[in-house]
């Protein structure tokens, strides 16, 4: 099934195709698609993933590679969260667990938000984004930031087959998450 993007660019070609036929000497050559260009597009979406993870990366059941993160404050009572990731094609239900956790190893709140599912791109990368509201008198200070990903559906985790740049979390409960980093909220 086509994408709406598909359907508008099909539109799109479909308005050009009248302009240009009343012009002399017009025809339609028969095309057909090129496998080069999958594969090309494939590679060139695999080499991205090679250097973004080349100083960072955290990959989930060998097919979900988180390569990029930003967390960031927005005012003072709203957190940011901009995930890049790579994948082949994301599970139906795939949600990733994201929880912020204070000096003690207690989790003061998270930020779970589901994937998008179904088929990535060409070249296989796929945005995530999420804005969490901090609750109301909530703690300053240093936080932890652990992520994972996990189908509710099964309510099992995705197990971390590889990583560089973060930890594995050794906390017991989350042997299959990672832990990102540490920020002053």
């Amino acid at each position: 099934m086509p994408s709406p993007e598909q359907i508008e660019a099909g539109r799109e070609l479909d308005g050009i195709f009248e302009l240009l036929q009343v012009h002399p000497g017009f025809e339609v050559a028969a095309v057909r698609p090129s496998p080069f260009v999958m594969r090309a597009t494939t590679a060139l979406g695999l080499t991205v993933k090679w250097v973004l993870s080349w100083s960072f990366c955290a990959e989930f059941n060998r097919s979900l590679t988180l390569i990029s993160f930003r967390v960031r404050l927005e005012a003072s009572s709203m957190i940011a969260l901009n995930l890049l990731w790579h994948a082949e094609s994301v599970p139906v239900n795939c949600s990733v667990f994201v929880h912020f956790i204070d000096e003690t190893g207690a989790i003061r709140f998270q930020a779970d938000h589901p994937l998008p599912s179904g088929q990535v791109g060409p070249l296989r990368l796929l945005p995530s984004q999420a804005r969490v509201p901090m609750p109301q008198g909530l703690f300053t200070g240093l936080c932890t930031v652990r992520l994972g990903v996990w189908s509710p559906a099964t309510n099992a985790h995705f197990p971390v087959t590889r990583l560089r740049g973060c930890t594995r979390d050794s906390s017991h409960g989350y042997p299959d998450a990672v832990i990102l980093g540490s920020y002053y909220l």
